[in-house]
């Protein structure tokens, strides 16, 4: 008996080893697809063609991931200038690594990481365009470590909607013309508020009615309350095309690094604070291989975070929170928050996947509590996967995300299904009271997974030198960044707990699509607002604690046994 299991053991052993093996092999043969859909393409018809020494044209891969949009948001792939050289290589999250490690290369060479995110599970790598062939890519795919590869294309910035049609050429237009306003549409309502009470602001564009969306968000319901400046302390990340921190109605509310500067005086490329971006007085920018700056590096100029030459990011931060009560331009709901200049891409036109990843890591590890991110990706980007781990690794931040303007195309992070994610859509009309509503005008963005929408057209705001009108999802995450703001600022609510509460208290609205939201932002229920009670000050939760704390007791004695003594000894 004992002899034939003996021999049967090393049956079944050699068995199941086999069965492995084969298996293994079957995983294996079944992995071979490592490429994203469009890569893989271009790939298998250079193998088709017995083009294996041929370089892939990455210009054609990112293009064509193009979705047919009129207008440049969701962000799409630049087919004039995608990141022709530039790769990123997914690692398996087992087999990720704090250590830089190499990558096959050509004739036996090897090709180090450019850039490393979340903590190695991706990587980009830096390639030259007539070193990408088919080979060396097949080389990389056959890399245990390697789940997924993908062409590290370059997106368009998205626009504003402003009337000289281009963005940039706006923006950068040669104008004496600054402080002067140009913005045109004025409060419909009837002013429901005293003649001059004294917690107006003084701003000038309020003065005249010109913002809208202040009344139509009900801020005077918190700022006749006292509620009207949110809290220096609160941190407001923007990540968006860079941010001008130093105009003259934004700088009292931009973030200032006390812990860089206690560490040295002087901008010196390094990252003396362990920030993760050198020389981060203000901000940083993540622009590739060409941002954060090195000590070598002569673009330091350039990556400064308020070199914002599409201005995008400085009339969203505006419409945040720009200094109220100061006799000039604008003012946010939030009038004395401290913002976060965090600029992704060169600050012109474009900016990568892998820009935003950094910046959200960037975000996180200097202490911001609220991201706005109006800006997006599609569906085809090649960094969804890892842009959701560090989203929900951020875990005490709470994301507020423009959506796209098309259901068809759903736009992350907005589309991204957690927790600590709001996404915003737009809305067109100016709500008055209980009993009147007027249209502003026509325009609704029917967008996929949308939680709220907030006023988006003709929003007043700062545009570089003077003030003009922007319109669209990017200029509507701002009114709910800012409700965020006020509310993180009565009360240590957790991420969560803010998303629930502003989305409870929507204000429904006849004027959107049913697919976009069940409401609009309203922040009137603010004033009745109470700070969260620590569950040490609750007297249920005491009291459960001190039930708990007797349980175990009781059974931490029962399950000592008393030693008794021997009477024979």
């Amino acid at each position: 008996m004992e002899l034939g299991r003996a021999i049967k053991t090393p049956s079944i052993l050699f068995f199941v080893a086999c069965t492995w093996l084969a298996a293994c092999d079957r995983v294996v043969e079944q992995d071979s697809g490592k490429f994203s859909p469009r890569l893989g393409e271009a790939i298998g018809i250079a193998e088709q063609q017995n083009r294996i020494s041929g370089v892939i044209d990455f210009t054609r891969v990112c293009a064509s991931q193009k979705h047919p949009l009129e207008v440049p948001f969701p962000a799409i792939p630049v087919e004039d200038e995608p990141s022709t050289t530039e790769l990123i290589v997914s690692i398996r999250p087992a087999l990720a690594t704090d250590e830089n490690l190499p990558f096959p290369g050509l004739g036996g060479s090897t090709i180090q990481p450019d850039r490393r995110h979340s903590e190695g599970r991706f990587v980009v790598l830096s390639i030259d365009e007539d070193a990408a062939t088919v080979s060396l890519l097949r080389s990389i795919e056959k890399m245990p470590r390697v789940s997924h590869i993908a062409v590290n294309c370059r997106y368009r910035y998205p626009d504003l909607g402003v009337e000289e049609g281009n963005n940039l050429q706006f923006f950068n237009a040669v104008r004496t013309s600054q402080g002067q306003s140009f913005c045109t549409v004025t409060a419909s309502c009837p002013i429901i508020y005293d003649t001059n009470p004294s917690w107006l602001p003084d701003d000038t564009e309020f003065g005249a009615r010109k913002l809208w969306g202040l009344e139509s968000i009900r801020i005077f319901d918190a700022w006749s309350h006292g509620i009207n400046t949110a809290n220096s302390d609160v941190l407001v990340a923007v990540i968006d095309t860079g941010v001008k921190y130093d105009h003259s109605d934004l700088a009292a509310n931009m973030w200032m690094n006390t812990n860089f500067l206690e560490l040295t005086n002087a901008s010196n490329g390094l990252d003396d604070d362990s920030s993760g971006c050198a020389d981060d007085i203000f901000g940083c920018t993540f622009d590739g291989s060409d941002c954060p700056v090195t000590p070598l590096s002569t673009n330091i100029a350039a990556c400064d975070p308020q070199n914002d030459q599409y201005g995008h990011g400085t009339h969203v931060a505006s419409v945040i929170g720009a200094a109220g009560d100061n006799g000039e331009g604008v003012v946010g709901p939030a009038w004395s928050i401290t913002m976060i200049p965090i600029r992704v891409g060169n600050g012109i036109d474009t900016f990568s996947g892998d820009d935003i990843v950094s910046a959200i890591t960037y975000a996180h590890q200097v202490g911001a509590k609220i991201v706005n991110i109006s800006l997006g990706l599609d569906g085809g980007s090649a960094v969804l996967v890892e842009l959701e781990h560090e989203i929900s690794l951020a875990s005490d931040v709470l994301f507020v995300a423009a959506a796209g303007l098309e259901n068809s195309y759903p736009t992350y992070p907005a589309a991204f299904d957690l927790v600590n994610i709001i996404s915003v859509s737009g809305a067109a009309y100016h709500y008055c009271n209980e009993f009147e509503s007027k249209e502003v005008a026509t325009l609704a963005y029917d967008s996929v997974g949308v939680d709220i929408a907030a006023p988006a057209v003709k929003i007043c705001g700062i545009s570089g030198i003077d003030y003009r009108e922007g319109q669209g999802t990017s200029v509507a995450a701002p009114f709910v960044t800012a409700a965020v703001a006020m509310i993180r600022s009565i009360g240590n609510f957790n991420p969560q707990q803010i998303r629930d509460l502003i989305i409870a208290n929507r204000r429904p609205s006849q004027y959107l699509p049913d697919t976009v939201a069940q409401g609009t932002l309203d922040m009137s229920f603010i004033v009745g607002l109470e700070p969260p009670i620590p569950w040490w000050q609750r007297p249920l939760a005491i009291l459960g604690f001190i039930l708990t704390a007797v349980m175990l007791a009781i059974v931490i004695i029962c399950r000592i046994k008393p030693k008794i003594p021997d009477l024979n000894t």
